[in-house]
């Protein structure tokens, strides 16, 4: 044990408010760096003198045989004596039981994780499972990331782009064969070549997506030309920047239109405002011989269009919307306040410790100065917030 810090839970908590208990204790406390990265693993213990709840570190071990994990080193109701304090495990903290409790774990079927390496692997259940509890963890780091670059409202963008890429590598790495598990007996070793080329271009692309949108995130959190939804000026900025793009996209489609012309040469494209060498590379066939603008350019803008767009047909009903007040059930009122792009969960008295736990594991927090838990108004704010009620309202039926 590294650290034991107390928690002042109640005993009788279930497993889920453990396991959320001890992810945030561990968010806050370790910036999420745990499990098989430090070798160390999360545990509740209970002491058994004053019934208080500690939160504490356990360093695992590495099982026995070619493809083992790290283990845990105790078990839930073992008997621990630490300072001559006697304490029960309560609840063990691994991944997979985290990952179950997340609303993501159903959004790839096991079924498919599982085909992915069932000609590949000796235990293509126990590697299905193992994808999905990545998936997990990598939605996770990416919804504490975007909050960090203030850009929550992103999350849905990015898990439904992760779970398209993640699929498609999982349907092409099923078609992949291994001998060692199919047997080295006719096997077609120039065909499985080919299909094992285009999973491991479907992981590239998945690897590469997913760094380039976080790449994107940074570069305008950094930059001038974030655009938040809080701005006063949020609906003129995207109009200029949705209209800068289209203006973009006209100009690469006439630019190709021109040099794929015989007979077309760099000084026709200069008008365009391309200086000559600019012009001179566009020229120039890429390594599949095509001239001008790639293809992915015209897409990807395209695409970075339609989701502008979309946005701004959001900020613009939020802009016509108004504060709206809900009593959810005595001493709990929901408040949607477009003016702040906030959504609140307002209580009469201090949650109790095992409700702020719900609250921050659903993306809520503390604000003194409206005296309310709260989040950004968005689509995922409302989804947050109608789990924290269900909840909530279920605990107190």
């Amino acid at each position: 044990m590294t650290q034991l810090i107390e928690l002042n839970l109640d005993s009788s908590a279930t497993t889920t408010e453990n396991f959320s208990t001890l992810r945030n204790w561990m968010v806050t406390n370790h910036d999420g760096s745990w499990m098989t990265k430090s070798r160390r693993q999360p545990i509740l213990l209970k002491n058994l003198a004053t019934n208080a709840t500690y939160a504490a570190l356990q360093q695992m071990e590495m099982g026995r045989g070619m493809f083992s994990d790290f283990q845990s080193t105790v078990t839930v109701g073992q008997k621990l004596t630490l300072d001559d304090v006697t304490y029960e495990v309560i609840a063990i903290f691994d991944q997979q039981s985290w990952s179950e409790t997340t609303e993501w774990f159903n959004d790839i079927p096991l079924s498919t994780a599982t085909s992915a390496y069932s000609a590949t692997s000796h235990s293509p259940d126990r590697r299905g499972r193992s994808q999905i509890i990545e998936y997990c963890i990598t939605l996770d780091h990416a919804q504490r990331k975007l909050a960090k670059y203030g850009f929550e409202e992103r999350f849905d963008e990015f898990k439904e782009g992760y779970k398209k890429r993640l699929l498609a590598y999982l349907h092409a790495n099923s078609r992949v064969m291994s001998p060692m598990i199919t047997g080295p007996a006719r096997f077609p070793v120039s065909s499985n070549r080919k299909k094992s080329d285009t999973s491991d271009k479907r992981l590239s692309e998945l690897v590469d997506w997913e760094k380039t949108f976080f790449d994107r995130c940074r570069r305008n959190f950094n930059g001038s030309n974030i655009i938040k939804s809080s701005d006063s000026d949020a609906v003129q900025k995207l109009e200029a920047k949705i209209a800068a793009k289209e203006e973009a996209q006209a100009k690469m489609k006439s630019i190709n239109k021109i040099i794929r012309k015989k007979g077309s040469k760099p000084e026709d494209i200069v008008e365009f405002g391309l200086t000559l060498k600019g012009a001179q590379e566009l020229f120039k066939p890429d390594f599949a011989g095509r001239l001008g603008f790639a293809s992915y350019s015209l897409t990807n803008n395209n695409a970075e269009i339609k989701r502008l767009k979309k946005r701004l047909v959001e900020l613009k009903e939020k802009e016509n919307a108004e504060e709206t007040e809900k009593e959810i059930m005595p001493g709990l009122v929901l408040k949607e306040c477009p003016d702040d792009y906030r959504i609140r969960l307002l209580f009469d008295d201090k949650p109790s410790q095992k409700t702020r736990d719900i609250l921050k594991s659903n993306g809520f927090k503390w604000s003194y100065s409206n005296e309310a838990w709260q989040r950004h108004l968005n689509a995922a704010g409302k989804s947050a917030a109608n789990r924290v009620i269900q909840t909530l309202t279920a605990d107190a039926a």
